[in-house]
């Protein structure tokens, strides 16, 4: 028997709805622990360590409730409407929900600048909390905005053709600024600058957790930052515990897979002011709950109004270690533009990713979890005769498998697959990373002030070079029967039209480009695509998002015709 159920359901917030999940245990209700999220991509990455953790204090008695913030996630809000005091009154919404037994203990637990929103949700609720749990805590909303300014001011160094205003001068002016992808407003950095946790919560105990990356055989060290606020809340009278554990940041705001690839929007688009494409009207959305209790994958289902649906249905693969909201919420704004266009949309996360319980798949063994997202939309949405794959990164290259199996696939569009061997790395590297810094302005600047070590980047490069050379003499001297092979073979003879989305951005597009040369399944007239100059991997310009939005609306448009 199972130690607990899982409730997933859209609720009414002020101004929004949003998706709550409730980790119920099997017997009698001891505590229940609300989880306050993160911010921004940092709750998307981190949450398959909170239905973890909800898994597990379900397991002993603890109810867990986990919910999205305004314009996050699954909020049927726009991100370039949120700000901090939404995000509180959100947290007091879903906070008397919990609480509506005073009999019954409440647990805050926060992850990164969810802890602070916790320190100052348990001075709002009428009654205190029985404890704060903090996961790396972010105490100061600007340092939460700090991160995200030096991940644009790293991207326009290493691209300074693409930058735009700088964020703060749009703010100045009133103006939303791009950054990693989402529309900061004016009133949110304003807020965020001067959010600051310091009084002591309004509890009996707090335990804060810092998550330290270990140097060597070194211990890790709280931080000195934190064991001091620690310390100012234990003489305010709250008993204050810190401890530091090793291990990597859970949270990280990219899909980095060795910090080039994958990058999910780190700040390129810093200071562009355009929205991302939001339909004017929203479609009507539903949870699904796809299995068995215990082994459900949890989606999100976008889809007209009834009696308009198209009989072309879309199921979107997802990418790397993401969830079903995507970098930027690219797969909510997508799934909500094709049902508002006609064509009903499932997003949903993998079986041991995001809110799905399960072992963590490898993407090349993720068919049967694509199988029974397939077979949840044509049960909810009958009208849908065919299902077109969307996919991005290693999703796109398990769509690409699986939709050899499957005759319901009508077609499959495939942005940036995932395609890497050690020979199509090394050889992206020379062409694409050292190809681009070439020719970039900043380089020379740099090279010219004596600031470019010359040797160091000609040793770098040589090694790459040569490491692709010997790999192309591996792969050529035995029969290869990888992941570049599989793939061209599917494209040479795929049994259903493929669609090709490629960022010129992105080291996985130029990976995938090399690896399908030698076979020239690009060149010919089965294999369609559209090309990007300017996109990165997960299309984190508003304007490149639209693009790909459109390119697929075509596609679709096309098979219903047909």
């Amino acid at each position: 028997m199972s130690l607990r159920t899982l409730q997933a359901r859209f609720e009414d917030f002020d101004g929004h709805r949003s998706v709550v999940l409730r980790w119920r245990p099997a017997a009698r209700v001891r505590a229940q622990a609300l989880f306050v999220p993160a911010f921004g991509d940092e709750m998307n990455q981190s949450r398959r360590m909170v239905r973890l953790a909800a898994e597990a204090l379900a397991g002993r008695g603890v109810e867990g409730w986990v919910f999205d913030l305004h314009g996050t996630g699954d909020s049927s809000a726009g991100f370039a409407d949120a700000t901090v005091q939404r995000w509180l009154a959100d947290c007091r919404t879903i906070a008397a929900r919990v609480a509506a037994d005073p009999a019954v203990p409440l647990v805050l637990v926060g992850c990164r600048l969810g802890v602070a929103l916790a320190v100052q949700l348990s001075h709002d609720l009428a009654r205190p909390v029985a404890a704060l749990v903090g996961w790396a805590p972010v105490l100061q909303g600007r340092a939460q905005l700090s991160g995200l300014l030096r991940a644009v001011a790293l991207a326009r160094s290493q691209r300074p053709e693409a930058a735009e205003a700088d964020p703060r001068a749009l703010w100045a002016a009133g103006q939303a600024a791009m950054l990693g992808g989402y529309p900061v407003s004016s009133a949110l950095a304003e807020e965020l600058e001067a959010f600051d946790a310091r009084r002591a919560p309004r509890t009996t105990r707090v335990t804060l957790i810092d998550v330290r990356v270990p140097v060597g055989d070194a211990p890790v060290t709280v931080s000195e930052a934190l064991r001091k606020r620690a310390a100012e809340w234990s003489e305010a009278g709250t008993p204050t515990e810190v401890q530091a554990v090793a291990g990597a940041g859970f949270w990280n705001v990219a899909d980095l897979v060795d910090g080039e690839c994958r990058r999910g929007g780190a700040g390129g688009d810093g200071g562009m002011t355009a929205r991302p494409p939001e339909p004017p009207v929203l479609p009507a959305e539903a949870v699904l709950s796809i299995g068995a209790p215990g082994s459900e994958l949890i989606g999100v289902l976008a889809h007209p109004r009834p009696g308009e649906a198209r009989p072309v249905g879309v199921v979107i693969v997802v990418g790397g270690p993401q969830t079903r909201v995507g970098s930027h919420r690219q797969f909510v704004l997508m799934a909500r533009a094709l049902a508002q266009a006609g064509y009903p949309c499932l997003r949903f996360d993998y079986a041991g990713m995001g809110d799905s319980p399960g072992p963590m798949p490898d993407f090349e063994r993720a068919g049967p979890d694509i199988r029974r997202a397939c077979d949840a939309l044509i049960e909810a949405m009958p009208e849908c005769r065919r299902i077109v794959l969307w996919g991005l990164c290693d999703g796109a290259s398990a769509a690409l498998l699986y939709a050899q199996g499957d005759p319901r696939i009508a077609a499959v569009i495939a942005a940036n697959p995932w395609a890497r061997s050690e020979a199509t790395r090394s050889a992206a590297l020379v062409t694409s990373h050292y190809g681009s810094r070439l020719r970039s302005p900043e380089f020379w600047r740099k090279l010219a002030t004596g600031k470019v070590d010359v040797l160091a980047s000609v040793r770098e490069a040589l090694g790459h070079a040569w490491r692709s050379r010997r790999a192309r003499g591996k792969s050529a001297a035995s029969a290869d029967t990888g992941l570049p092979t599989r793939l061209a073979r599917v494209l040479a003879s795929p049994r259903s039209p493929v669609r090709l989305q490629l960022s010129g951005n992105d080291l996985t597009a130029a990976e995938f480009e090399i690896a399908m040369k030698p076979a020239g399944v690009l060149e010919g007239s089965i294999v369609s695509a559209l090309r990007l100059a300017q996109a990165d991997h997960t299309f984190s310009a508003p304007e490149a998002l639209r693009a790909v939005i459109e390119d697929s609306l075509r596609l679709l448009d096309g098979l219903g015709a047909s």
